[in-house]
């Protein structure tokens, strides 16, 4: 008899449990028309709103100095390690960190091999860039990024050096 009740639950198991074209087009389109109406409606808090537009922001440009091309990435940042609060527009990056205190031992090296400037900053997510140096004018970037070159030796990542610019993340 039991044998018999088990058999039966197994069955019925198996053949209820059919999934067909029609139930997956029916879901398909319950969450298209659910993507639909949260992209219409203006449910976003303010600060979603703000970082939807950061991210559209975010990219890189090329910018022309002399006869030298750099490529520059917009990150929003705020200061973590430096000799001011604020982060310079654009800075020449060696090497990114998820970790502080890895950021803290290269800046260290920097410094005491003849990089006084040397400062970290961070992104929201966070992530810790350590700079060689930076300026507000991307004219001064060039010649910096040849400094840059005589600093491989101390930690440089592959693909960098970068140019990063700040694109002016604060915290609240």
């Amino acid at each position: 008899m039991r044998i018999l009740i088990f058999v039966i639950t197994i069955v019925s198991i198996l053949t209820s449990c059919k999934t067909t074209e029609a139930n997956y087009r029916a879901a398909y389109d319950v969450a298209k028309a659910r993507q639909a109406q949260q992209q219409t409606d203006d449910e976003y808090d303010k600060d979603t709103m703000r970082l939807l537009e950061r991210t559209r922001q975010r990219g890189e440009s090329t910018h022309v100095v002399g006869s030298d091309t750099i490529k520059v990435s917009t990150v929003f940042v705020k200061m973590t390690l430096g000799e001011t609060d604020k982060v310079p527009r654009y800075s020449v990056v060696l090497n990114r960190f998820s970790q502080i205190f890895n950021a803290k031992a290269m800046c260290k090296r920097l410094r005491e091999n003849g990089f006084p400037h040397a400062y970290i900053f961070e992104s929201a997510t966070p992530e810790y860039y350590v700079a060689l140096s930076g300026s507000n004018d991307i004219a001064e970037i060039a010649e910096m990024l040849k400094q840059a070159h005589k600093a491989k030796q101390l930690g440089t990542k592959e693909g960098y050096p970068k140019v990063i610019c700040s694109g002016g993340w604060r915290p609240k």
